[in-house]
C-alpha cells in the first residue's frame, strides 16, 4: 500500500498553476529566441496581469518546495538513524567475537553476553526515535510514502525500511545462546542484519540525492520568476516608462529562466556523491534564519503579554491534532546554537514553541547538549513557561512503567556541563530552593487527572551525567537518598530556565525500572518499546489539554519565576563587561537595561 502525503490543503491546484507556469515559460523562451522586441508591445493591462501571473507562479513553487522539504526531513532522520545502527554493528560484531572466546569463564561470558543484549536493546531505541512528522519507516505498521519532487509532478518515493526480520532473529539468536559455539554461531544472523542496514542505507543515500537536485531545480525556477516581478513592481512606479520596463523585465524573466531550466541536467550531474549535509532543516515550512543575535534580536514581550508555551522534549511530542501556523525556524543565539530548529505553533489560540532536545533523530548525547543555547533561544522567541517532557527510569516500587511524575525537586550530579549564563564580568546567584514552578505544575497536574492518566504531583528527579546508565550500587544510593525518578537530561535545564525567568516544569516519564529492581533485567525489548509508544502518545495528549489553562493568562508567577533575577545581581553596574552584558540580552535583558 502506497501513501501520498501532501502538505497543503490545495496541492491540486497548485499543480495545474505550476502547469501553466511552464507552458507560459516555454512562450517565453520562443518569444527570446525569435527576436524578441521591447519596443513592440504598447499595452498597460497585460503589464499588471503578467505581474499578477508572477506571483500566482511564486505560490506554486513554493507548493512544490514544500514537499519536496518533506521528503528531505523523513531522509534525514532515516539516514540518520541507519548511521547509528551501522556504527552499532561494529560493536556487536566485537562483542561476538568476544564472548565467543572460548577461554572466557562462565562469569565472564555472562558479562559478555550481557553487554551484546545491551547493545542490541540500543537498536531498537534508535529505531523507536526516528520520527519525522509522525511518520517512522522502520515500524513493521509503515508504509511507502510517496511525495511531488518536481513542477513536472514527477513522484519519489521513502520506502518503509524493513530490518525487523534479521534483528529479530538475531536477538533471538543471542538471547538463547550459551556456549562459545552458540555465540559464534550469531556471526551469520550478524551478517544477515548487517547486509540489510547497508542495502538500506544506500537506498536512502540515493533518494536524498535525488531530492536535493530536485530541490535545486525547483528554486533555480523560483528565483528567476521571483526576480523578474521585482523588476515590473520597479516598473510600475514611473507609469510613463511602465511599458519599456516592464517589457526588459519579461524579457529579464525569460532569459533566467530558460537559463536555470537548461542549466539543470549539468546540476544533476555535478552532483557529488550523497552525503547528509549540515543543515538542521528538513520541515515543509522552513524558514530563513533569524539575523545574528548580536545583529537583530528578537523582541521578549513585556510582562503582561499572554503566555507562551514552551516545550522541550523528543520528536513526537509535537506531532498534535490540531496544531495550526507551523513553522520551522532557526534561531540563533550568542551561546551557539541550539539542538535544532524550533517549531512554532498555536493550539486553540494559545501559542506554542516546540524543541527537539536532542535533535530530530537524537543526533545529540546529554552530556554534549547546549543547554544555553536552548533556553536562550526558547526566551529570544518569546516563550514565558517550559514544560519539560523527559523519559526517566523510576528509583521506587510504586512508580512503574507508564507513570508520569510531575517533580518537585532535584539532585543535580552532572559534572560536565556548564551551568549558568552568568561569567566573569557579571555575577548573578539565583535561588534553586524551589527548582521547578509550582504553578506549572500544577496545572499539569490537574491536565493529566482530567485524561485519567497514571500521574504523580511531587518527587525528587536525579540528574545523572550520562550517557552510562547508573550502577546498581549507585541506584541503591539514589534510593536512600530519597529519589523517586533518574534521567540526564533536566540539568542544568532547570537552573538555565530560572536565570532566564521562565517558569519551569518537569513530567518525568517513567520507561522502566532502574537496575535496583530485580525485574530490569529481564525486561524484554518489546515492553520497553510498547511503554515509549504509550508514554508519547500520553504527552502529546497532555500538551494538548495544558495548553488552554494558560490561554489568556495576563498576570506574571506567582512563584516569582518571572523576577528570579530582581535581587540576584551582584556585580556593580560600573564593573559589568558590556561583550558579557551583550550575551545576556534576551535572558537578563529585564533587569540589564534599567536606567
Amino acid at each position: 500500500m502506497v501513501v501520498s502525503i501532501h502538505t497543503n490543503a490545495g496541492f491540486n491546484t497548485t499543480l495545474r498553476t505550476v502547469d501553466a507556469v511552464s507552458g507560459r515559460v516555454e512562450k517565453l523562451g520562443e518569444r527570446l529566441s525569435s527576436g524578441y522586441k521591447v519596443a513592440s508591445v504598447k499595452d498597460d493591462g497585460s503589464i499588471y496581469a503578467v505581474a499578477q501571473g508572477l506571483r500566482a507562479d511564486i505560490k506554486s513553487f513554493q507548493g512544490v518546495e514544500q514537499t519536496l522539504a518533506g521528503a528531505k526531513g523523513l531522509l534525514e532522520v532515516s539516514v540518520a538513524a541507519l548511521t547509528q545502527l551501522t556504527e552499532l554493528g561494529t560493536e556487536i560484531k566485537k562483542k561476538i567475537i568476544e564472548v565467543a572466546n572460548p577461554a572466557n569463564t562462565p562469569g565472564q561470558t555472562e558479562i559478555l553476553k550481557a553487554d551484546l543484549l545491551s547493545i542490541l536493546h540500543r537498536h531498537t531505541a534508535v529505531v523507536t526515535e526516528a520520527n519525522y512528522n509522525s511518520r517512522n519507516q522502520f515500524l513493521l505498521s509503515s508504509t511507502d510514502v510517496e511525495f511531488v519532487s518536481s513542477i513536472d509532478a514527477d513522484m519519489v518515493t521513502v520506502p518503509r525500511f524493513g530490518l525487523a526480520d534479521t534483528f529479530n532473529q538475531l536477538v533471538t539468536a543471542a538471547d538463547a545462546a550459551n556456549t562459545p559455539s552458540e555465540f559464534l554461531a550469531l556471526l551469520p544472523h550478524f551478517n544477515a542484519y548487517e547486509n540489510d542496514v547497508k542495502q538500506n542505507l544506500g537506498v536512502a543515500g540515493s533518494i536524498y540525492k535525488r531530492v536535493l537536485g530536485m530541490q535545486q531545480q525547483n528554486q533555480a525556477l523560483a528565483d528567476a520568476v521571483t526576480g523578474g516581478l521585482g523588476s515590473i513592481v520597479d516598473a510600475d512606479v514611473a507609469r510613463e516608462s511602465a511599458i519599456f520596463q516592464a517589457q526588459r523585465a519579461q524579457q529579464d524573466i525569460a532569459t533566467r529562466t530558460l537559463t536555470a531550466a537548461t542549466s539543470f541536467v549539468n546540476v544533476v550531474r555535478g552532483l557529488l556523491p550523497w552525503r547528509l549535509i549540515d543543515n538542521p532543516g528538513g520541515s515543509a515550512t522552513t524558514t530563513r534564519d533569524v539575523a545574528p543575535w548580536e545583529q537583530s534580536r528578537m523582541a521578549v514581550p513585556p510582562p503582561g503579554t499572554p503566555p507562551v508555551l514552551g516545550i522541550i522534549g523528543g520528536s513526537g511530542v509535537y506531532d498534535i491534532p490540531g496544531l495550526t501556523n507551523v513553522r520551522w525556524q532557526h534561531v540563533s543565539t550568542p551561546w551557539g546554537d541550539p539542538s535544532d530548529d524550533l517549531m512554532f505553533g498555536e493550539l486553540d489560540g494559545q501559542k506554542l514553541v516546540f524543541l527537539p532536545r536532542h535533535g530530530r533523530g537524537h543526533r545529540v548525547p546529554p552530556s554534549e547538549l547546549n543547554f544555553r543555547a536552548n533556553i536562550d533561544a526558547l526566551k529570544r522567541s518569546g516563550v514565558t513557561e517550559i514544560v519539560s517532557v523527559s523519559a526517566v527510569g523510576s528509583l521506587r516500587e510504586d512508580l512503574p512503567p507508564g507513570t508520569f511524575v510531575v517533580t518537585d525537586q532535584f539532585i543535580d550530579r552532572t559534572f560536565a556541563r556548564v551551568k549558568s549564563f552568568f561569567e566573569t564580568g557579571c555575577v548573578a546567584h539565583v535561588s534553586m530552593a524551589h527548582p521547578v514552578c509550582s504553578r506549572l505544575g500544577d496545572h499539569l497536574f490537574a491536565a493529566g487527572q482530567d485524561l485519567g492518566l497514571s500521574i504523580r504531583r511531587g518527587g525528587t528527579y536525579m540528574v545523572m551525567e550520562g550517557p552510562q546508565f547508573s550502577s546498581k550500587a549507585e541506584s541503591e544510593l539514589y534510593r536512600q537518598w530519597g529519589c523517586s525518578v533518574i534521567g540526564m537530561t533536566n540539568m542544568p535545564e532547570a537552573k538555565l530556565a530560572r536565570e532566564a525567568e521562565v517558569c519551569y516544569a518537569t513530567v518525568a516519564m517513567v520507561t522502566d525500572y532502574d537496575c535496583w529492581h530485580t525485574d530490569h533485567d529481564h525486561v524484554t525489548v518489546d515492553a520497553v518499546i510498547k511503554v515509549l509508544l504509550e508514554n508519547a502518545d500520553h504527552a502529546r495528549t497532555l500538551v494538548r489539554k495544558v495548553a488552554p489553562r494558560l490561554r489568556g493568562r495576563m498576570d506574571a508567577c506567582v512563584a516569582g519565576c518571572h523576577t528570579a533575577l530582581e535581587t540576584a545581581m551582584i556585580t556593580a553596574p560600573h564593573a559589568r563587561n558590556p561583550d558579557v552584558m551583550r550575551k545576556l540580552d534576551a535572558v537578563a535583558g529585564r533587569v540589564l537595561n534599567r536606567k
